[in-house]
């Protein structure tokens, strides 16, 4: 898997999403105004986008050393919100363990995989303010494939 800079990607660039400062989290929106909606929390699209692109992330990390060629897209989210954020927002990612493992096998066999990553946003005080699952549909093929 040939890593990206997900931070780099336009919109979240654009956005202002960077690297974590802290080290139990992935990515992170420095607090500020401008990520606030018309009640003055974090917008739900800013705390989506966060959540999408460290899913995103969990997997090159973790597919890093994979020798397959590999791109992988989004095919279905669940998104609850817990509680409204109003500071800096963090996010952590995880997966199963064995569906990890999987993922390498049905790439072998099949050219293609899916899993599923977990997601929790969190705010400067710890508390989770949303939490997220992420489908990925993940092919040997290339990225303009359609999900079979």
């Amino acid at each position: 898997m040939t890593p990206i800079d997900i931070t780099k990607i336009p919109l979240n660039r654009d956005l202002g999403m960077v690297p974590s400062d802290r080290p139990d989290a992935i990515f992170m929106f420095p607090a500020h105004d401008r990520y606030h909606n018309h009640v003055g929390t974090v917008h739900a699209a800013v705390l989506f986008t966060l959540a999408e692109a460290t899913s995103g992330e969990f997997l090159q990390r973790h597919f890093k050393s994979t020798t397959h060629n590999v791109a992988a897209v989004v095919r279905r989210s669940d998104i609850k919100f817990r509680r409204p954020a109003r500071t800096a927002i963090y996010s952590r990612a995880e997966a199963n363990p064995a569906d990890l493992d999987l993922v390498l096998d049905q790439l072998t066999r099949r050219g293609r995989a899916g899993i599923v990553v977990s997601v929790s946003i969190i705010d400067e005080q710890d508390t989770t303010v949303m939490t997220s699952t992420f489908e990925w549909f993940i092919t040997t093929g290339t990225a303009n494939q359609t999900p079979a």
